[in-house]
């Protein structure tokens, strides 16, 4: 058996753009996250959802932005997070009456922002984004990767690992 070197498997310190290495040191929030879905969709409104993880609570954002609570005192991240678990594969779907605040429009589609074995969360836009679904799909499978490599770190970092 042979022992193989950490430093064999590691990656030249070149600049990556793959989505999986993380574009910069900043931690991806639901806010960074709307503000890539806006930027390539161009649409408004957008809602991003982060589940728990990497030792973060579950997040959420919109945009446009709206007051943190509202009637009853749910926060958006409760709102999308009772509604959007409901949903494996992105599908277009009616609006609950408790988040026409954020998405005044009939329906919406829901993307999981999701890898193979694991769900980061979900990606809400308006049905006029429809056009954009390639860019879209490609975006929440960038975010779920970069999210699960965080959650990882975390984990490896709280089991004493490095890295």
């Amino acid at each position: 058996m042979s022992i193989v070197r950490e430093e064999l498997l590691s990656f030249p310190p070149e600049e990556r753009t793959s989505g999986v290495y993380v574009r910069s040191g900043a931690p991806l929030t639901a806010a960074s996250a709307v503000d890539e879905l806006r930027e390539i969709t161009g649409v408004e409104p957008v809602a991003v959802l982060l589940y728990a993880s990497a030792g973060r609570p579950p997040e959420a954002a919109a945009y446009p932005p709206r007051p943190r609570r509202l009637d009853g005192g749910y926060s958006l991240t409760m709102r999308l997070s009772s509604w959007a678990h409901a949903f494996a594969r992105g599908a277009a779907v009616d609006v609950p009456a408790y988040l026409i605040q954020w998405f005044p429009c009939r329906s919406v589609i829901v993307v999981p922002i999701s890898t193979p074995h694991w769900d980061a969360g979900v990606l809400v836009i308006p049905r006029s984004a429809a056009r954009h679904a390639e860019a879209i799909r490609s975006l929440a499978c960038d975010l779920a990767l970069r999210l699960e490599l965080a959650d990882r770190r975390s984990r490896l970092q709280a089991l004493g690992g490095r890295r």
